[in-house]
């Protein structure tokens, strides 16, 4: 029997979670990299800039708005040492990776905080384990919905980061190069920030993509995206001590 979550009852549930993906990757790291493309450039975060730049010069007008617009475009240069291009090759080493590595796609047996197997497969392909870390950490150390619409609501929950930091230093230990550990926090502010770019360019091809429960949905979800992502920045300090602290 199992069950699974969306929201982690406890860090160790977090710290399980991400031994179980960790752990997933380092047992493909050796497997064939000629693997077909499940979406093509599905984390090329240059590319999803670019494509956000064209459905705005695109869009209707009553979808155009100008302030999250610009709030975008400058929250990019974040990371201006790592740019937008920092987790592909050949900046750091490439290898198979799950691309959606939510809570929820790990399977928990029931009664316990033990992981028996992550799920969910169609989106295995060719990238880096930097990818997961940072997508796991985005649904994660922020209690509030992905859709929240109460800004001041979303924070970085530094006890829920030093637990997915822990798990992955569990399984990864020394394995890891110095550029991968360089970027484990900028990974986890460059995967909020491309979901968030996901969602405005969504917005404006008016909700083709992800779809929408009510008007202006894709444009909440890409506000409250970008706000994650730039409290990222304002923890950048406190989280790269937990990183240094779990991999010495």
């Amino acid at each position: 029997q199992y069950v699974t979550y969306d929201t982690p009852p406890s860090p160790a549930h977090l710290k399980n979670a991400a031994r179980a993906f960790a752990g997933f990757g380092k047992a493909l790291s050796t497997a064939n990299l000629s693997l077909h493309p499940t979406i093509e450039g599905f984390h090329d975060t240059p590319q999803r800039f670019q494509k956000m730049e064209a459905a705005w010069k695109a869009a209707p007008q009553d979808r155009q708005s100008v302030a999250d617009y610009y709030a975008i475009r400058h929250a990019g240069s974040g990371f201006p040492e790592f740019g937008l291009d920092g987790l592909l090759a050949p900046h750091v080493p490439q290898a198979v990776s799950h691309n959606d590595t939510k809570l929820n796609n790990c399977l928990v047996r029931e009664g316990s905080q033990e992981v028996i197997c992550v799920i969910d497969l169609d989106t295995v392909m060719e990238g880096s384990w930097l990818l997961d870390f940072g997508d796991l950490c985005r649904t994660a150390i922020c209690s509030s919905p992905e859709d929240t619409d109460e800004l001041d609501s979303i924070t970085v929950d530094l006890d829920r980061f030093r637990a997915l930091v822990e798990g992955y230093a569990e399984v990864l230990g020394d394995s890891i190069s110095q550029a991968e550990k360089e970027r484990m926090v900028y990974s986890v502010f460059l995967l909020t920030y491309e979901l968030a770019l996901r969602f405005f360019t969504d917005h404006l091809q008016e909700d083709k993509y992800f779809g929408a429960s009510f008007p202006e949905h894709n444009l909440v979800r890409a506000r409250s995206q970008l706000t994650l992502a730039l409290q990222v920045l304002n923890q950048r300090e406190a989280m790269e001590k937990i990183v240094a602290e779990s991999f010495p």
